[in-house]
């Protein structure tokens, strides 16, 4: 077997390994408190090939193999938002210089690289960055048989690639480093990441989040001073107006609505129909805890609609329907069974300004209980 298979062979064995680790040990296995997202502080390793050229100083020589195994570890600090500090270490494998005239074996010459820099990530998508990364370090050679020595150790480094946000604390990125003209690696690593801190499209998603509720509050309030209809006949509880949506549910990773959930729809908007016009709703989605949060939040988000929609194509008013998405951060039950995911995936109504045509307020689900809350 020659050593350019062997790198080969090398290469799907620890590509195995990878896969093998990256889905035995998803977070998605067990529930995590909201606070265990992401963190200023990760860890990383991977594996690749590494592109080698050194100059063979003779015609008599040869480059016989100029690329090779290429394995390495990082960790890391993120500084803010975009910017984050890395140190690393990567071994290159080697290269193999032959004789011209014979193909023998005359010398090798191994590759290792230190050193320290800078990460600057942008998120292109709720799941995706893009980055790029420079700095300084140190490249070492230890060479065999030929007799050659590297001119300068020290170099400026750039590389770049992408990064997948797979789970709460774990990240699939690809990159590609040039070390200096003889020395390259394309990798594939696996991040970890330790810790509280929030991430910045948390943040953002948290602030929108947040304002929504402020809008919702401000628009209960108003309803709530507005001077009652001088011939309302109000009722002593909530009775009249209590509706859920209890049973709307959906499959995993889908914002399809199924047909046994359409029927509780159905229930629902018959009832919707019968309220006074002044009266509004809020239609609330949620998921179970797989995948990221930025995911949840967007697949939450897209259920809340689907399910306004096809209620204001059944005879609900579209401007009297709010869709609001809130991901994981509210399950209903634990998260630890399938059974428990299921229960989460749903969806709720809750009907605003009740109060103008209540008696005894208290008795208003959607005002004895809390405005939910967001993730701090």
């Amino acid at each position: 077997m020659s050593a350019k298979d062997n790198t080969i062979s090398i290469t799907g064995k620890f590509a195995q390994t990878i896969f093998v680790l990256l889905f035995a040990s998803s977070p998605c296995a067990e529930p995590q408190a909201v606070e265990d997202i992401r963190d200023p502080y990760y860890v990383g390793a991977g594996i690749g090939l590494s592109f080698l050229k050194p100059e063979t100083g003779s015609v008599a020589l040869s480059l016989s193999q100029d690329s090779d195994l290429a394995y390495g570890v990082f960790a890391g600090y993120q500084l803010d938002d975009n910017w984050a500090a890395e140190i690393f270490w990567t071994d290159m494998g080697q290269a193999e210089i032959s004789a011209a005239s014979t193909d023998a074996l005359a010398g090798i010459i191994e590759y290792q690289a230190f050193g320290i820099g800078g990460l600057y990530q942008y998120p292109v998508s709720n799941s995706w960055d893009v980055f790029a990364t420079a700095g300084v370090g140190r490249l070492r050679n230890h060479i065999q048989l030929v007799n050659a020595e590297r001119v300068e150790d020290s170099f400026i480094y750039l590389g770049g690639g992408v990064i997948w946000n797979l789970a709460k604390t774990w990240d699939v990125r690809a990159e590609y480093d040039y070390y200096d003209e003889d020395a390259q690696t394309v990798t594939f690593n696996i991040v970890k990441r330790f810790g509280s801190a929030t991430p910045k499209r948390i943040r953002r998603l948290e602030r929108q989040v947040a304002e929504q509720e402020k809008e919702i509050q401000l628009a209960r309030s108003s309803l709530a001073t507005a001077p009652a209809k001088k011939d309302v006949n109000k009722s002593e509880n909530c009775d009249d107006y209590s509706i859920d949506l209890d049973g709307v549910v959906f499959a995993r990773r889908s914002v399809e609505i199924d047909e046994q959930s359409k029927q509780v729809i159905d229930t629902a908007i018959s009832k919707m129909i019968t309220l006074p016009g002044d009266i509004r709703f809020e239609v609330r989605a949620h998921t179970d805890d797989e995948g990221t949060e930025l995911y949840n939040y967007s697949l939450s988000l897209a259920r809340a609609r689907m399910v306004r929609d096809y209620m204001a194509q059944n005879g609900i008013a579209l401007d009297r329907i709010d869709a609001q998405g809130y991901g994981e951060w509210r399950p209903r039950v634990d998260n630890s069974t399938e059974r428990g995911k299921k229960s989460n995936r749903r969806a709720e109504l809750v009907v605003l300004g009740v109060e103008r045509y209540v008696e005894q307020t208290d008795t208003c689900p959607e005002l004895a209980t809390p405005m939910p809350s967001v993730p701090r």
